[in-house]
């Protein structure tokens, strides 16, 4: 499938107009501090992503198209030289430390030698939305993770009602 996935998502932008593939990064090249995930609730990371670059941070975005089978070689890849990494998940693992992104973005990155400081996020709990405002809260604590040198909690969540 990690052949085929690359393949069929060429033929289909050679058709459409869009390409897709394994993952989708966006404004990378530079970034120091990047946004993992999966899903719809990316769009919005690209809209904040923009709004923190127009302010001069080197923000970036790595969108995951695929889950099975996990793209671990190319997310390593796309994520090496990162300072800070927030992984946003929409789901919990219970009992595991983050949701199942982190988990193998984790796995990910330690299987090839990197060591990022990374974080989880849950967000969209009960289908609640999730706006560009809110990942702005996430890239100022990612500024605090890189200064502190430790992400603690290793857990957060988003928009959770007090």
């Amino acid at each position: 499938a990690m052949e085929v996935v690359p393949r069929l998502g060429q033929e289909y932008g050679d058709t459409t107009g869009r390409y897709y593939g394994l993952l989708d990064g966006y404004r990378l090249e530079d970034a120091q501090f990047v946004f993992v995930g999966l899903g719809s609730a990316m769009g919005t990371v690209r809209v904040a992503v923009d709004e923190l670059r127009d302010q001069g941070y080197p923000a970036g975005m790595l969108r995951i198209r695929t889950f099975r089978p996990f793209p671990a070689a190319a997310v390593a890849q796309a994520l090496k030289g990162k300072r800070v990494v927030a992984v946003l998940d929409r789901s919990l693992s219970f009992g595991a430390q983050g949701g199942p992104v982190f988990l193998e973005v984790c796995a990910s990155l330690l299987t090839h030698g990197l060591d990022p400081r990374i974080v989880s996020y849950i967000y969209g709990l009960g289908g609640r939305d999730t706006i560009p405002a809110q990942f702005h809260g996430v890239f100022q604590e990612m500024l605090d993770i890189d200064k502190k040198g430790v992400a603690q909690p290793v857990i957060r969540y988003l928009g959770i009602r007090d």
